[in-house]
C-alpha cells in the first residue's frame, strides 16, 4: 500500500450499533444516538426511504422491504476510542485543513483555506437553478486554485474531478463516445463517433481527444445547443486486463479471487475503455473523460447504452463439460464438439483446432477456413478412453485454435441483467475427463428442468438416456418409460404446473419409479408453488457451507450407500463450494435420513438427504449440491447420484 502513497492512519473511534428487536434490547438512553430517519429536501426522500429502495435492489435474495418514514433513533456504544457527544464525527477534521498544500507557513495556509471556503459559500448562496452556467467562472477559479496550490494527493485528484463534473453539469455539456458494435476485435480498426453539445452560453472549444494513447485533433467551437460530431477510425490493441474483469485474471485460489494490483482492489469492474476530451472553457483548459460505449435502440426500452469490449478475434469453446469413462472399459469413446466463433471475416486460411493435455493431443486441420463476422464453425472429435490405458482417473482437455502463427484459447461468458451493465469475461474452456469405478442400475431418466443447471448433460455423460420433460409429457402412461425422474434445482419454486402433475408423479413412484427432487427454497422470493412430496415435508434454511466438513453415514446399511456402488467417505473428497443447501425440515417419519453433515464447530444436520418408500418406488429430497459437483467432475457425486437413480424397488 505504501508504494502507492498510502500513509499510516488510525480510526478516531469504533462504535457498535446496539439494537432492539426479536425480544432482545441492547439499547440504553445513556448511549450516543442519532436520528437515521432524517429528510433530505434535495432528493425529496428521507434516509429511511433511500434505505428501503437500496435494500430492495438486492433482487437475487428477495430482500424487498417497505420504505420507512419519520424519525428513527439509532443507538451506539463506543467500544474503541472516545465517545462522541454531539456528532458522530466529533474531533474528526473534515475541513480543507487536512489537505496537503504547497504553503510552508501557517498564515498563508489559513488564508488559502479561508479563500476556498468563501468561494464555496458564495457559490452556494448565489446559485440559480434556472441559470447554473453563471457559476462556471467561480468553479474555474476554484479548479485553478486547487490545481496550483494543492500538492499531489488523492484529495487533489478527487476535488479536481468533482469540480470538473460540476462544470459539465452547470453548462449542460453533453458528450458521448460511441462505437457501432459492442465487440471490438483486437487490433481491428473501428469507427469512433464523438458527439458533443454545449447547452449553455459559456464559450467552449473542443481541442482534441485521446483513445488508447492515440490523440485526435478536433479544433472546433461548441456553439449553443448545436451537436458537433467527429468520426474517426482507430485501432484497438487487445490487452487482457481491459476486457477481462481484473478479479478473474489470475483465477481462483481456495475459492478466493487473487488480485495482486492494489490499485484495482475495491473497484466492481475494470475501468472502461474511454475517450479523454481536451476542452477550453472560457479560455481555461480542462479534460473530460467519457466511456466508449455501444448505443442502440430497443423497440420497447428505447435508447440503451452498453460497455464496449475488446475481444479476441476468435473464441473457442465446447458444450461438453465432462467426459466420463468407466474403469476397465478401454474401448469406451465419447464424441466432443468444439466451436470457433469469429469476430472477423477470414478467407482461405489453414488453421487447426485441437484438444490437448499432457496425456492427450488430438487436432483437426481445415484446408480452407472461411468465416464471417459473428460466424460460428463446429468441429467433431472422438475421444477414446486414453486414461484407462494409462491407469489414470482424471484429466482436463484444453482447447486451442491456431492460425497464421497465432494461438487463440479464450471462450467468452456473458452476464446480462436489466439493472446492471452487461459483463463479459474470457476464460480458457476445458473439458474434465473422468475414468472412475461407476456402476449404473437403470437406463432411462426423465428430467424436469427448474431454475437452470447442467445436471441433465452430466447424466448423459454417465451413460443414461435422458429426456427433458415438459408439462404435457408428465402423464402416468408416459412416465412408465423411465427408471427415474429428477427435478432440476428449484423446480417446485418456478413451476406451478407441477401441482397439476402431482398425481401422475406419485403414480410413477407407486409403480416402482424413483422420483429425485433436488433442492427448493422456502424464502419470500422462492416459495414452494407446487405439491411435492407424498408425505409431510418442510423445506428449511439449513446448509453446510464448508466443502471439506466431515460426513457421517447415519444409516450405513441403507441401499443408497451400497447399491450399485459402495459409497465411502472418500466419495465426499474434492467437493467444491459447499456440501448442501436448503435441507428438508419437519418431515414425516416415513423418511429415512441416512446422511449426517455438519460445519466445523456446529451441530450435525441430517436433512440433506431424505428417502421415503412410496408404493414400489422411492421419493427422494436432497439438498446435496449435485448441480455444483457433477459439472465440476467430482467422482463421488456421480457414484452417489447413480445410487439414487438405482434405489431398489420395494416389495
Amino acid at each position: 500500500h505504501f508504494k502507492h502513497g498510502v500513509k499510516p492512519w488510525q480510526a478516531k473511534r469504533m462504535l457498535w450499533n446496539s439494537f432492539n428487536f426479536g425480544g432482545n434490547n441492547t439499547t440504553d438512553e445513556s448511549q450516543f444516538t442519532i436520528d437515521a430517519g432524517g429528510y433530505n429536501p434535495l432528493t425529496g426522500l428521507s434516509y429511511g426511504e433511500l434505505a428501503g429502495e437500496s435494500r430492495s435492489q438486492h433482487k437475487s435474495q428477495g430482500f424487498g422491504v417497505p420504505r420507512s418514514r419519520g424519525a428513527q433513533k439509532e443507538y451506539f456504544v463506543a467500544i474503541k476510542g472516545d465517545r462522541p457527544s454531539a456528532d458522530l464525527l466529533d474531533g474528526v477534521d473534515i475541513t480543507w485543513n487536512r489537505v496537503p498544500l504547497r504553503f510552508s507557513n501557517e498564515p498563508e495556509r489559513k488564508s488559502w483555506v479561508q479563500s476556498i471556503n468563501t468561494m464555496v459559500e458564495v457559490m452556494a448562496k448565489s446559485f440559480l437553478p434556472e441559470q447554473p452556467y453563471l457559476t462556471v467562472p467561480a468553479l474555474i477559479r476554484m479548479h485553478k486554485a486547487i490545481k496550483e496550490d494543492v500538492l499531489e494527493s488523492n484529495w487533489r485528484t478527487k476535488k479536481l474531478r468533482e469540480i470538473e463534473n460540476l462544470l459539465v453539469e452547470c453548462m449542460g455539456l453533453y458528450a458521448e463516445a460511441i462505437v457501432p458494435a459492442q465487440f471490438i476485435p483486437e487490433n481491428e480498426r473501428f469507427r469512433v463517433t464523438l458527439n458533443m453539445i454545449n447547452r449553455s452560453p459559456i464559450r467552449v472549444h473542443a481541442l482534441s481527444y485521446r483513445v488508447n494513447g492515440t490523440k485526435v485533433d478536433i479544433i472546433s467551437e461548441l456553439p449553443f445547443n448545436t451537436n458537433r460530431q467527429k468520426v474517426d477510425t482507430l485501432s484497438f490493441p487487445y490487452t487482457f486486463i481491459e476486457s477481462q474483469p481484473y478479479w478473474l485474471k489470475n483465477g481462483l485460489e481456495k475459492e478466493l479471487f487473487n488480485t495482486s494490483d492494489q490499485t484495482l482492489i475495491g473497484k466492481p469492474v475494470n475501468d472502461p475503455l474511454q475517450a479523454t476530451i481536451e476542452l477550453l472553457v472560457e479560455g481555461y483548459k480542462l479534460e473530460l473523460t467519457r466511456p466508449i460505449q455501444y448505443k442502440f435502440t430497443d423497440p420497447v426500452k428505447g435508447e440503451l447504452y452498453q460497455p464496449a469490449f475488446i475481444t479476441p478475434r476468435h473464441l473457442v469453446y465446447s458444450n461438453n463439460d465432462v467426459i466420463l469413462f468407466k474403469k476397465g472399459q478401454e474401448k469406451d469413446s465419447a464424441r466432443v464438439r468444439l466451436y470457433v466463433s469469429s469476430w472477423e471475416a477470414v478467407q482461405g486460411k489453414k488453421p487447426s483446432v485441437s484438444l490437448e493435455s499432457k496425456e492427450f493431443v488430438q487436432a483437426n486441420f481445415e484446408k480452407d477456413f472461411n468465416s464471417s463476422v459473428n460466424g460460428l464453425k463446429s468441429y467433431e472429435f472422438t475421444v477414446n478412453n486414453y486414461l484407462s490405458r494409462k491407469g489414470l482417473e482424471q484429466d482436463e482437455l484444453a482447447m486451442y485454435f491456431r492460425m497464421d502463427g497465432e494461438t487463440f484459447t479464450n471462450a467468452q461468458r456473458t452476464i446480462s441483467y436489466d439493472h446492471i451493465p452487461t459483463l463479459r469475461h474470457y476464460y480458457q474452456d476445458r473439458i474434465k475427463v473422468l475414468n472412475i469405478d461407476l456402476k449404473l442400475s437403470g437406463k432411462r431418466v426423465g428430467y424436469i428442468e427448474g431454475a437452470g443447471d447442467k445436471v441433465a448433460a452430466c447424466l448423459e455423460a454417465m451413460g443414461y438416456t435422458v429426456e427433458i420433460l415438459k408439462e404435457e409429457d408428465i402423464t402416468e402412461a408416459n412416465l412408465r418409460r423411465f427408471d427415474a425422474v429428477i427435478t432440476g434445482i428449484r423446480a417446485y419454486n418456478v413451476h406451478e404446473y407441477l401441482t397439476r402433475r402431482y398425481d401422475a408423479l406419485m403414480k410413477f413412484v407407486q409403480n416402482g419409479g424413483n422420483l429425485i427432487v433436488q433442492y427448493n427454497t422456502s424464502s419470500n422470493i422462492g416459495p414452494i408453488k407446487a405439491k411435492m412430496s407424498p408425505y409431510d415435508l418442510g423445506i428449511g434454511r439449513t446448509r453446510v457451507t464448508d466443502e471439506t466438513s466431515p460426513v457421517r453415514f447415519v444409516l450405513p446399511d441403507h441401499p443408497v450407500f451400497n447399491y450399485p456402488n459402495k459409497i465411502s467417505e472418500k466419495d465426499f473428497n474434492g467437493w467444491i463450494q459447499e456440501r448442501s443447501i436448503y435441507h428438508g425440515a419437519q418431515y414425516d417419519k416415513a423418511f429415512a435420513a441416512p446422511l449426517g453433515l455438519k460445519d466445523f464447530g456446529e451441530n450435525e444436520e441430517v436433512g440433506s438427504l431424505l428417502i421415503a418408500p412410496y408404493g414400489k418406488g422411492n421419493f427422494v429430497y436432497t439438498g446435496l449440491v449435485f448441480f455444483r459437483q457433477l459439472p465440476a467432475a467430482v467422482p463421488g457425486a456421480y457414484r452417489l447420484m447413480a445410487n439414487l437413480i438405482g434405489l431398489p424397488k420395494n416389495n
